[in-house]
């Protein structure tokens, strides 16, 4: 017996289904439309393995959410399930759906990814990624765009170049032209976000770009500067690719492994009330009126670290210049 349903703020607790529970579409749906009381193993097994019968209804998740974003209700979870398994099955029809998640407006990206937007938001995208690279560079370049989701829309190019989707040359060449780019050209943040994409791809070509935006400083200097710019550069082209790009496990479309480490999240390990009272929850956008709890889908166990943060071996080092290859 499951017990009856604890109500917690807005929240009906609900323990997800075991395996020999889901015998229906329904069942596994059930299990991915709102955030379960720990990770609904048996319900997204289920759903890999009846890919083709559950494609149509991960769409219809994700224009829910599309559709109704301002009133959706709190600890939706239907659009972040089905972009990871839409992303895992590689399924196109879901690209200008995820473009249209980047594309809200104000900070509404951020508060329904939750850190899915710095984490894996390009790994998604990359996954999905259907030839229009148009769409791709009109969320990079708008700069109404949320800017979580222009980053994770300009690493989705790094991704594709790593996946042999896109050549290196014809990306430098279009980030060449970014720096001069309005949308860019004054934004310290954007500037910040594309200095970084550049060193991950060699930024050989980039040089006079890159030191003209630290000599007017655009940069935020203790996310990427030009020691570390440097010392990308002192490597062969071949070798600073393998190191920052082909070898980084930061990048790469998404598999079942991605898929096995959701279990992980605190919003299926920690308990739901503790949580919901916790100074964790994910604030809404501000001037916007609500009714819902709102949740932080991929809350983290513990601190999430970025590849520009110290590294926690103390060693002085950013992450990325340290421990990040032991990771």
């Amino acid at each position: 017996m499951l017990g009856e349903p604890v109500k917690a703020k807005g929240y009906i607790k609900k323990v997800p289904k075991r395996q020999d529970e889901i015998h229906t579409i329904d069942d596994i749906v059930d299990d991915l439309r709102y955030v379960t009381d720990g990770f609904p193993e048996a319900a997204i097994k289920s759903a890999l393995k009846k890919q083709y019968e559950i494609i149509p209804i991960l769409l219809n998740l994700l224009d829910d959410v599309i559709n109704r974003y301002e009133s959706i209700e709190g600890f939706y979870f239907g659009h972040l399930h089905a972009l990871y398994l839409l992303a895992r099955f590689r399924e196109k029809q879901a690209f200008h759906r995820a473009i249209r998640i980047m594309n809200l407006p104000n900070e509404w990206p951020g508060y329904l990814l939750g850190d899915t937007i710095t984490e894996d938001l390009h790994n998604i995208v990359a996954s999905l990624y259907d030839g229009d690279l148009a769409s791709l560079h009109a969320i990079i370049e708008k700069s109404e765009v949320d800017t979580w989701s222009r980053n994770a829309a300009l690493k989705t190019l790094s991704v594709l170049v790593k996946e042999k989707i896109l050549e290196r040359s014809e990306v430098i060449i279009y980030i060449k032209k970014l720096f001069d780019h309005p949308s860019f050209k004054d934004d310290y943040t954007a500037t910040t976000h594309l200095i970084n994409a550049s060193c991950d791809l060699y930024p050989y070509e980039l040089q006079d770009q890159i030191q003209s935006a630290f000599d007017r400083g655009m940069i935020d200097d203790f996310a990427v500067d030009m020691k570390w710019v440097n010392s990308v550069l002192s490597n062969t082209q071949e070798v600073a690719l393998d190191k920052y790009l082909n070898d980084n496990t930061h990048y790469g479309f998404i598999n079942d492994d991605d898929i096995s480490s959701m279990k992980h999240w605190a919003c299926f390990s920690e308990k739901i009330e503790k949580r919901i009272e916790s100074d964790l929850v994910y604030h809404k956008p501000e001037k916007i009126s609500y009714h819902h709890a709102p949740i932080l889908p991929s809350l983290r166990t513990s601190p999430k670290i970025g590849r520009n943060d110290a590294c926690p071996c103390n060693s002085g080092k950013k992450y990325k210049k340290c421990c990040i290859r032991t990771h």
